[in-house]
């Protein structure tokens, strides 16, 4: 069966912001209405576009890309969303989370004089044959966030995204990269369920009276393992982004070096390393990658600046099936 085209599902007022990219077993499943009937607070009106796919071979399976999104009006993430029933859902399915990566410190001027810490990585998740509850099925993706405090996950099945505790059944969670604070790094995340592997810490700021260079960030974790922790700074010297995904991607390198994509889900989609720290206060840190990279930590400001520091990567959902033939799905489910 022909696999030339992808379906991006996107809001019809803000075509930027998209929910999701569905890689379908076959062209034809791009017809299916069900696209456009996620559950997102305040019903946005979606639209599903077809593209040219990438190469991206997937005999016989269907794989779909669930994706953070902020809210023009609010400003913040869309929480607690719902992934609709398909129609052709199949029991044996993987699931797999990446929690987001932290934003790195920005470098301060002052009685607290530092370069920034580096941000945490995102932890990595995944379930195989994941039972499903209810439709829609729950979900929340973050957004890259610099979160204060732990315990807030990318989550496929249920409405809780704070504090979810020990996990149950028909959930799948990674936890996001979180706390830190001036030249203190933040925390790779690492709560995760059923299975999976935790995201690196970023690396600590430097403090000092002159230009000092800002920590790296961590790397997220991956099917391959955990992610790596951001390199420290000295008052001298940078510190590199975090490896990502049991070292097999690079952190980003050198000075104010961007964290590198993987490409563990095809081209579309992988595990992001960290991004190296700034050297120089006018010259930004680096991004973490997409998806679950750590922001690399500015450099010392100067009075009344603050030193630039790298965002962190975006949360991502993966979901992986072979979907059931019309009919079969509601006699299985029973």
């Amino acid at each position: 069966m022909p696999q030339t085209q992808m379906g991006v599902v996107r809001w019809i007022a803000n075509p930027s912001i998209v929910v999701a990219r569905i890689l379908p077993a076959e062209d034809g499943e791009l017809d299916n209405p069900a696209w456009t009937k996620f559950v997102i607070s305040g019903n946005p009106p979606l639209e599903l576009v077809r593209l040219a796919r990438p190469a991206s071979p997937l005999p016989n399976q269907t794989r779909i890309f669930l994706y953070g999104m902020f809210d023009p009006v609010s400003l913040g993430p869309k929480l607690a969303n719902g992934f609709p029933d398909p129609g052709n859902w199949n029991p044996l399915n993987r699931i797999e989370a990446i929690g987001a990566g932290q934003n790195g410190w920005p470098g301060v001027e002052g009685p607290s004089s530092s370069s920034g810490g580096g941000g945490g990585g995102g932890a990595y998740a995944f379930g195989v044959n994941v039972p499903v509850l209810s439709w829609p099925v729950p979900y929340t993706v973050w957004p890259t966030v610099g979160a204060p405090y732990a315990g807030l996950v990318c989550i496929w099945g249920s409405t809780q995204y704070s504090s979810v505790g020990a996990g149950a059944p028909g959930m799948v969670f990674a936890e996001i990269g979180y706390g830190g604070q001036y030249s203190s790094p933040g925390s790779g995340g690492f709560h995760f369920y059923p299975n999976g592997a935790p995201g690196g810490n970023g690396g600590t700021g430097s403090g000092g009276t002159t230009n000092t260079p800002g920590g790296g960030g961590g790397g997220a974790a991956g099917p391959f393992g955990a992610g790596s922790n951001g390199g420290a700074a000295t008052t001298t010297s940078f510190g590199a982004g975090g490896n990502a995904n049991g070292n097999t991607t690079a952190g980003g390198f050198p000075a104010s070096g961007n964290g590198i994509s993987g490409t563990e889900w095809g081209p579309l989609a992988g595990c992001g390393s960290g991004g190296a720290g700034s050297i120089h206060r006018i010259n930004a840190a680096g991004r973490g990658a997409v998806f679950g990279g750590g922001g690399g930590g500015g450099a010392q400001g100067i009075v009344g600046t603050s030193g630039i520091p790298g965002p962190g990567g975006d949360g991502l959902i993966i979901i992986t099936y072979t979907p059931l033939p019309p009919g079969m799905q509601a006699q299985i489910l029973t």
